[in-house]
């Protein structure tokens, strides 16, 4: 807004962008001098009290709102019609409520200046500087200027009746406007009987008003009928109630009501201020965004009040971790932040996100609140927490949504790659982050309409299957095949099944995509079916926790075998180990209706969970995975060797097959037949291939494995 090369600024017509807009652009011109960080402005309304309506930033506006919500501070002292000046208006003595709201700002030196409509005064305007600044004439001169733009606004808008046209602001004025003679007369009134001039008069006939929670136009009618203020006596018995109120009206606007720690409005507004005082001086405040691995595991298993517990440990935990001036914040759910404000070392955010999370991570007792649960016994719960950090830097301003977005995206990493760990948000992860959206984005334009009906025509185009095949050991004849989701984007790429399936359950879209998928792979096998070979063939199908949460899915999979053929013995799906403990609440009703449909279950990438044997013998699976991880460690680890042979050994006891998954050399697939390991999967037997080949896989019989080792 300061003035270009090709002539002065100009404000904007009240008639084309509403009064509201209009003064918050000469707002912002009114902020562009050197001197000045910040403006602001308060307005009678239609009560004649004076009230926020712009300012050129956040910490105007916190103290715009704050002399508001006081009824004190330099823009009441400026409406009486003075011009004021105060050097530190956080060491007022007499504005202590003012001084305390603004203690976390960066507003230091304040000057304000009434706004003047036909002679009287109608609002007032200030401005700031967050470093000790000595006001010079000039700086009144400019405000002065700014705050006749500011009139000449208010009266065109009057003058073509916009609040007519639903301009609120306009009418507000108007109302004020109406109602100011009877103000004045009883300040006039006020000035008489108690000695105070008249910018005190003004300024007690609205505390008195605010004090006994009435309008100020009803504090002056009873001043003009009476011929006297109200006395304090009057009034002090509401007033404690009034400011009780408030007080806790600000708090639950400010605060989260479970844990008692900042919410997601305040956290902003922090951070903005934090943003504001870092380009000043350098500093580079930081975010700390923290969400809890398989929170909703505590919930399912112990009860919504466990859970509770839960976030409230975490809370105090986080409040003792850091320092006195960072800001700790529940934004919802289990996601929490904290602002690392100023840091005295880049480093030092990075000591606190570890430090986060290796303490979220200790235990913590909470007392279970569910049916069989033994009243009064504590139970231990450990969650862990993703957690991404991002930093203040460089020349660029930021936004405090930008900060926090970042911060968020960096955890989403953290929580892709695992969870338990820290991420630092860097341009690698932004790409990362972009390119989700956007895959995001493709899905949702090619499901939206899908919404686990008849699958899109356009899903089987865009995302393909392979088949891998499922060997036995000790023949490599071919006993089943999973398959494995492909897809390539014009833009995007290839995109993996992790990736492609990660951004569907993000969207809330992988029960339509799912159900697209189990059609066309169980179409598929219908196909080879009756060719030589393939009598005992079992289609294996991932399938995500989030489809098994969902009711309807046993009547989705029983409806896709009818329609398409397949014998629901023929069809095995498989669930991941670590994923199904997130929902195994929810989902055990599930596994056992799909168990008497008769379809097979495996439990996938077995050994990287945390599964008790008690938990695994409830569960209704016919085949355990051995995650490939230990498969690629039994020719180096003896770590390896000694899961894999308990994997087999366990399964074995339980009556359960087992299926090695990433076999590439033969030495590990001669390791996996001493260990009496039934079923084998991998680049060794096979690479996975396009459906329309499986007919001549099927056709060799088996699949050799001598001299075939993957390079």
């Amino acid at each position: 807004m300061r003035e270009s090369e090709a002539g002065a600024w100009s404000p904007a017509d009240p008639v084309e962008v509403g009064l509201a807009e209009a003064l918050r652009r000469a707002m912002l011109h009114a902020a562009t001098p050197r001197a000045i960080d910040g403006a602001g402005c308060l307005l009678l309304d239609a009560d004649c009290s004076l009230r926020y309506v712009t300012a050129s930033g956040t910490p105007a506006e916190a103290l715009e709102v704050a002399e508001e919500l006081c009824v004190e501070g330099p823009c009441h002292e400026a409406f009486a019609g003075e011009d004021v000046m105060y050097a530190d208006i956080q060491n007022e003595s007499r504005w202590e409520r003012l001084s305390m709201l603004l203690s976390a700002s960066p507003i230091r030196t304040v000057i304000g200046v009434p706004i003047v409509l036909d002679g009287r005064s109608i609002g007032a305007l200030n401005a700031y500087s967050a470093l000790p600044h000595e006001w010079q004439d000039a700086d009144f001169q400019g405000l002065h200027e700014s705050a006749r733009t500011i009139a000449d606004l208010v009266q065109q808008a009057l003058d073509l009746h916009l609040d007519e046209q639903g301009d609120e602001l306009t009418g507000q004025l108007r109302a004020a406007l109406r109602h100011r003679d009877r103000l004045s007369s009883a300040a006039e009134l006020v000035m008489h009987s108690t000695g105070l001039d008249r910018a005190a008069a003004m300024l007690r006939l609205r505390q008195v008003a605010a004090a006994s929670d009435q309008p100020t136009i009803d504090i002056a009618d009873q001043v003009l009928a009476r011929g006297r203020l109200p006395s304090l006596t009057d009034v002090a018995t509401n007033a404690a109630e009034v400011r009780r109120t408030r007080r806790e009206m600000a708090r639950l606007a400010l605060t989260d009501p479970l844990t008692g720690l900042a919410n997601r409005a305040l956290f902003l507004d922090h951070l903005e201020q934090a943003i504001a005082r870092a380009q000043r001086t350098g500093h580079h405040p930081a975010v700390v965004f923290i969400d809890l691995d398989r929170f909703k595991t505590v919930n399912d298993s112990l009860g919504h009040e466990a859970g509770d517990e839960v976030l409230r440990a975490v809370a105090v935990r986080l409040q003792e971790v850091v320092r006195g001036q960072d800001t700790v914040a529940r934004l919802g759910g289990d996601e929490f932040a904290v602002l690392c404000d100023a840091p005295t070392r880049p480093e030092v955010a990075e000591q606190l996100a570890a430090r986060i999370a290796r303490t979220v991570a200790e235990p913590i007792s909470v007392t279970p609140q569910v049916p069989g649960s033994t009243p009064g016994h504590d139970h231990r719960v450990t969650v862990r927490a993703s957690v991404g950090l991002a930093t203040v830097g460089g020349e660029h301003p930021i936004r405090a949504t930008d900060l926090l977005r970042d911060a968020d995206m960096a955890m989403y990493d953290a929580k892709a790659e695992g969870g338990g760990r820290v991420r630092l948000f860097t341009d690698e992860v932004r790409e990362t982050g972009h390119r989700r959206m956007h895959l995001e984005l493709v899905l949702r334009a090619l499901l939206d309409d899908v919404d686990g009906g008849p699958p899109h025509e356009d899903v089987a185009k865009s995302f393909r299957l392979v088949y891998q095949p499922i060997v036995t050991l000790d023949t490599g004849r071919i006993v089943g095949v999973e398959a494995l989701v492909r897809a390539n984007h014009a833009d995007l790429g290839q995109i993996g099944a992790e990736e492609l399936i990660s951004a569907a359950e993000n969207t809330g879209l992988i029960a339509p995509l799912g159900h697209a998928l189990l059609v066309q792979a169980c179409e598929a096998a219908v196909g080879w079916r009756g060719l030589p070979g393939a009598e005992d063939i079992v289609l294996a199908v991932n399938v995500s926790p989030v489809q098994l949460s969902d009711p309807g899915f046993v009547r989705t999979v029983s409806a896709v075998l009818a329609r398409s053929g397949l014998p629901a013995d023929r069809l095995c799906l498989e669930l991941t180990e670590s994923r199904l403990l997130e929902s195994a609440g929810t989902t055990l009703d599930t596994l056992f209706e799909l168990r008497r449909l008769g379809v097979h279950l495996t439990l996938d990438d077995f050994g990287t969970g945390y599964s008790s044997l008690s938990y695994l013998s409830q569960l209704p699976v016919t085949r355990l995975k051995l995650d490939r991880g230990f498969v690629t460690g039994l020719s180096t680890g003896a770590n390896a060797n000694a899961v894999a042979r308990a994997v087999v050994s366990l399964g074995r006891s339980l009556g359960l097959e087992t299926v090695a998954e990433g076999i590439e050399t033969t030495e590990q697939a001669r390791r996996l037949r001493e260990i009496d390991c039934e079923f084998a999967q991998g680049y060794l037997f096979s690479q996975p291939v396009e459906g329309d080949q499986i007919p001549d896989l099927l056709g060799m019989g088996v699949l050799s494995v001598e001299g075939r080792d993957r390079p």
